[in-house]
């Protein structure tokens, strides 16, 4: 196992386009060779054959408004005559030690099958959700204050970016856009962006759309005020006589649906990204915990990440770890009193996909009333919403 160097990555589009069953062109070939500049690529190899391969991208994403370093898993490929030989099980172990080592406390990912990403500590940490609206149901509100303007990538990033990451408050693990990540977005020529500017000036919404064979299909819907969210609503009615049907994709505790003239349109939540803590105890050190009067023990178990099994005290906000005794403990042994999880449920719990009680109604997270309710006191109130892919 080993790094692919830049003279390798046509094995790597090679294998990619094998197993995820797409062809590229000479073009976007050379497009994506230069974007794996940015990727870490670990790859298994058998003599000079690649075997098997993991993309490591580096971001970082939003959690309580606290900037976190998160490693992207994607790529994860293996040729047809080296499946089941326990090269993905290697990668993606492998992948926790490096994106420990490099910093990066959270990882996220888009499962072929979340049953398989369970296994290795990852957890289903966001929903998305998807209007279907015909046409007849494009009925506009009463005139909203302010104005829309069409804006461009590039040369309106720095302005869409600002709208966005206001948005980004409301939530937990958006993803930190770069100025590239946005570039990526205008390699579509057929995505536009409007901007809604309120009564005061100031931009608080954007579209991010498209508009083709009578269907409209927005990619992003943001807006700050609900002044806004009227506003870009009425300017997606404006295309009334272009389209026959829109589609929309919003975060799964959207509510414009509840305000239309007719709420009963076609709405589908699926499940969408996972992601797991991938160091715990620098990861607690950042989270921004509540304080309550009572200190509280945590009791973790991390199947593939040996570094955070373990106990966690956390009182007055400060935490202190105990390892098992066969890692060397660095304290004294913690009473068994407190709360029992596992890395899936902590991960689900503090990125606010389920609450503490959900899970353990569910089975998920073990201990006193008492002190399940502390845990849940201590954490976020905010939902966990994922818009980009990779």
């Amino acid at each position: 196992m080993r790094l692919l160097q830049e003279n390798e990555y046509e094995k790597s589009l090679e294998l990619s386009q094998y197993a995820f069953q797409y062809t590229l062109s000479k073009e976007e070939k050379i497009q994506r060779i230069n974007k794996l500049n940015d990727h870490q690529v670990w790859g298994i190899f058998d003599g000079e054959q690649l075997a098997s391969k993991l993309h490591i991208l580096s971001h970082s994403v939003f959690i309580e408004e606290e900037e976190i370093q998160m490693g992207g898993i994607a790529g994860v490929a293996t040729w047809p005559e080296y499946r089941r030989s326990g090269h993905v099980n290697e990668l993606l172990l492998h992948s926790l030690k490096e994106m420990r080592k490099c910093g990066q406390l959270v990882s996220y990912l888009h499962p072929f099958k979340v049953s398989f990403y369970r296994k290795y500590g990852w957890e289903l940490i966001a929903d998305q959700k998807k209007y279907k609206v015909k046409k007849e149901d494009l009925i506009p509100f009463n005139q909203a204050t302010g104005f829309v303007k069409r804006v461009y990538i590039p040369k309106d990033i720095e302005l869409i970016n600002h709208i966005y990451e206001l948005y980004t408050k409301q939530y937990n693990g958006m993803l930190k856009r770069s100025q590239n990540w946005w570039l990526s977005f205008a390699e579509d020529k057929s995505t536009h962006y409007v901007v809604w500017f309120n009564s005061k000036n100031d931009p608080t919404g954007y579209l991010m759309y498209s508009v083709k064979d009578g269907k409209m299909n927005v990619e992003e819907f943001i807006s700050i005020e609900i002044e806004g969210t009227k506003a870009l609503w009425n300017f997606i009615c404006q295309h009334d006589s272009m389209i026959e049907e829109m589609e929309m994709v919003v975060p799964a505790n959207d509510l414009l649906a509840y305000l239309l003239h007719n709420p009963r349109i076609e709405q589908i939540v699926h499940p969408y990204f996972m992601g797991r803590i991938v160091d715990v105890e620098r990861f607690l050190s950042k989270y921004p915990l509540k304080k309550v009067e009572k200190s509280l023990f945590i009791h973790l178990y991390d199947a593939q990440a040996e570094w955070n099994n373990g106990t966690y005290l956390i009182k007055d906000g400060n935490i202190t770890f105990y390892q098992p005794q066969s890692q060397g403990s660095r304290c004294t042994t913690p009473p068994k009193r407190g709360v029992h999880l596992t890395i899936q449920s902590l991960t689900c719990a503090l990125m606010g996909y389920k609450k503490v009680s959900e899970l353990a109604k569910l089975g998920q997270i073990h201990g006193s009333k008492e002190e399940l309710t502390q845990l849940e006191e201590m954490i976020t109130k905010k939902d966990t919403t994922f818009m980009d892919f990779f």
